[in-house]
C-alpha cells in the first residue's frame, strides 16, 4: 500500500472514529445499543475493513464491549459500582493535581486554562457534547498539573469509561451547563493563585455531587 493511500485509510479511520464517539456522546448511540459493522460501514460510507478497525479502536477505549458468549457489540453500559470504583481514584489522581499546582509555575497551568476556556466557549453555545468533552479535558489537565505523564495517561484511559455516563448526564434538558461552567472557573481561578485548600474542597464537593447525579442516571434508565 502506498504512502498516500494508506494515509487517506488511516484519514477516514480516524473521522469515522470522531463520528461514532460523538453520536455516543450526543445520545444518538446510548449505553446498550448494538453495533455492527455492517450497519455502520453503510451509515458512515466507509469500506467494512476499514469500520472492523474502528470497532476494534472503540472496544480498546472501553467505549464498545463485545459480549464473550454472541460476539455481538454494544454500547458499554457502565455499572453503579464501576462508576464508584472510579471516582475513588478521581478523587486521589485529582486532589493529587491540586497539590502539586503549589509547586509548579503557571505554564503547567496552562492546560487547564485552556481546557477551561474550551468549556466557557461550549456552554454559551450550547453545545452539550462539547461541554462533556471540554469537561473531561478539564479534570485531565487537573491530574496533568502533576508532571507525571504516565498518570496522565492513566487517568485519560480510565475517564473513557466515565464519558458515557457523563454525557447522559449532561445531555439532560435538566442539567444546567452555566453552573457547571461556574464551577470550573471558580476551581480555575482558586487553582491560579495556588489557593490549595480551597480549590481541594470545591474540587471533591464537585466530585461528590457529580458521583450521584451519574449514579442517579443509571437509576432513572
Amino acid at each position: 500500500m502506498g504512502d498516500a493511500m494508506k494515509l487517506r485509510r488511516e484519514t477516514v479511520a480516524e473521522q469515522s472514529l470522531q463520528i461514532l464517539r460523538s453520536q455516543m456522546l450526543d445520545g444518538t448511540l446510548r449505553p446498550g445499543d448494538l453495533v455492527t459493522e455492517e450497519a455502520m460501514a453503510r451509515d458512515i460510507g466507509i469500506s467494512r475493513p476499514t469500520m472492523r478497525e474502528v470497532l476494534s479502536t472503540l472496544v480498546g477505549e472501553g467505549l464498545l464491549t463485545r459480549s464473550p458468549k454472541t460476539r455481538i457489540l454494544h454500547v458499554t453500559r457502565i455499572s453503579a459500582q464501576a462508576i464508584r470504583e472510579i471516582y475513588i481514584a478521581r478523587r486521589l489522581l485529582e486532589v493529587g493535581g491540586v497539590e502539586a499546582a503549589a509547586r509548579v509555575g503557571d505554564a503547567a497551568l496552562a492546560p487547564l486554562v485552556s481546557a477551561t476556556e474550551q468549556l466557557v466557549t461550549a456552554v454559551d453555545a450550547d453545545d452539550r457534547p462539547g461541554v462533556a468533552r471540554a469537561d473531561i479535558a478539564c479534570h485531565v489537565a487537573t491530574v496533568a498539573i502533576t508532571g507525571s505523564a504516565d498518570l496522565t495517561e492513566f487517568y485519560e484511559r480510565l475517564l473513557t469509561k466515565l464519558q458515557l455516563a457523563i454525557a447522559q448526564v449532561v445531555a439532560s434538558s435538566h442539567y444546567d451547563t452555566v453552573e457547571l461552567r461556574n464551577h470550573h472557573q471558580v476551581f480555575l481561578a482558586l487553582v491560579l493563585d495556588r489557593k490549595v485548600d480551597e480549590a481541594r474542597e470545591h474540587l471533591l464537593d464537585r466530585l461528590d455531587r457529580a458521583e450521584q447525579q451519574q449514579l442517579g442516571t443509571l437509576e432513572d434508565a
